[in-house]
């Protein structure tokens, strides 16, 4: 068995030629069935990627001023190019009234959706909508007379932007707007009598007694109840004073605010730390003089000093232009302290109170402005005992809003008007100055 088996091995091997041809044919025959199913795999793929023609169709309708527009063309998306369509211009309409019925509005989602639009479409040349004249109806009892709007017959372009970064100008109408009448007017009733006024209360020891009361050795109060003046009168009193006070020393606890008010009248306040220091300083004054209308004059207490060199070193001192007008100075506790600030046009105001004690506290949200002034009512309650000091209140106008009031309400007035002066002083300074007294009983 061994031997025949050999003798067909070598029987093969004896002639390899045979076997490589063989294996050269397989290979040959191979690489072409490869070839043609490569081809027809590219065949069917090419056949695959080529999309039908897509037709892209917009369509809008558009009826501006009894005018149609047709629709543009329909486009086909293929390379070669489109020659630009000619421009479309309307037939010149006959004249004609502008009614509310115009144009049937535009759905936006029919524009939002719509295909892509060609650069080449069809534009609409403007259209002037001649307008008749527009007459009032008479007017009607109990209807006040109205002014009829005119039409507005000029287009609105609202710009549409398609996928292909075109935009499309769609044009709408306004309506004309329809103004209600106004109702009949209804009769008033007579008012009802008014009750006659309760008697004011006495006026405490903050307001000037009357000339009757006033002796020579009375300090703290100057000739408060003096002969009414002229405008050229308190003008003339008003500048007198300026004069006296630019040249006068009344120390680091002294202050003065002369201010001619809105009506012209002659307002003076003085603060000092002592009544015999506002006596000297009435009787050197009023060698200058005179009697002096409108003036109050009142001491402070030492902690309430400390508020007077923040007033005397303004720059505008002593002739600012804020003022208080108070209609009562001294209060019973748990009532309002009623008054207005006059002259606050041009700058941000602001309102302080310095207590008894020297503190500061912050009135800002306590104001209501109005045209020309500010009006204040503000609750005062007194906690403690009764005091003979009065109560200061202090109105600032600066160039921007204050900070400080905020960070440092409810410190002594050392401390506040420090810190105060050099957030002034950053601002430029400028700052207006209106100081008053009251008492709180």
């Amino acid at each position: 068995m061994s031997n025949t088996n050999t003798n067909l091995w070598e029987s093969h091997d004896a002639n390899p030629m045979l076997w490589m041809a063989t294996a050269a044919i397989a290979l040959v025959a191979h690489l072409a069935a490869l070839q043609v199913g490569i081809t027809a795999y590219q065949s069917h793929a090419a056949k695959t990627a080529e999309a039908p023609q897509e037709t892209k169709i917009f369509a809008a309708a558009l009826q501006l001023a009894g005018a149609e527009v047709t629709p543009p063309p329909q486009l086909v998306d293929t390379p070669a190019p489109v020659d630009a369509a000619p421009v479309v211009e309307p037939p010149e309409p006959a004249p004609q009234v502008l009614t509310p019925a115009v144009a049937a509005p535009v759905v936006a989602d029919l524009v939002s959706s719509a295909a892509p639009i060609a650069a080449q479409a069809p534009t609409l040349a403007p259209v002037a909508t001649p307008s008749a004249p527009q007459t009032s109806p008479p007017p009607q009892p109990g209807v006040a007379p109205v002014a009829a709007a005119p039409l507005r017959a000029a287009t609105v372009a609202k710009a549409v932007t398609a996928d292909n970064d075109e935009t499309l100008e769609v044009a709408v109408l306004d309506a004309p707007s329809v103004i209600g009448t106004e109702p009949a007017p209804i009769p008033v009733p007579d008012p009802a009598p008014v009750p006659n006024p309760a008697p004011l209360p006495d006026l405490a020891k903050s307001l000037p007694p009357p000339p009757s009361d006033i002796t020579e050795d009375q300090s703290g109060v100057a000739s408060a109840n003096a002969p009414a003046q002229s405008a050229e009168q308190a003008q003339e009193t008003y500048d007198t004073v300026l004069d006296f006070l630019r040249g006068f020393d009344g120390g680091p606890c002294f202050a003065a605010l002369p201010v001619l008010a809105e009506d012209g009248a002659f307002r003076f306040e003085t603060f000092a730390q002592s009544d015999a220091d506002l006596a000297r300083f009435r009787q050197a004054l009023e060698l200058e003089t005179g009697t002096l209308p409108g003036t109050v004059m009142k001491p402070v207490s030492d902690a309430q000093c400390q508020a007077l060199p923040f007033v005397t070193a303004a720059a505008r001192y002593p002739e600012f232009q804020l003022y208080f007008d108070i209609a009562a100075r001294d209060i019973p506790s748990g009532d309002l302290l009623s008054g207005k600030l006059g002259n606050t046009s041009g700058g941000f105001v602001s309102l302080l109170l310095i207590d008894d004690e020297g503190v500061v506290q912050d009135l800002g949200s306590f104001l209501k402005f109005r045209a020309g002034y500010a009006g204040f009512d503000i609750p005062m309650t007194l906690k403690g005992s009764p005091v003979k000091t009065q109560q200061l209140l202090m109105a600032l106008s600066t160039r921007a809003r204050l900070k400080t009031l905020k960070s440092l309400s409810g410190q002594p007035a050392k401390d506040f008007f420090k810190r105060l002066s050099v957030e002034i002083l950053l601002q430029g300074g400028g700052e207006d100055v209106a100081l008053v007294a009251f008492s709180v009983r």
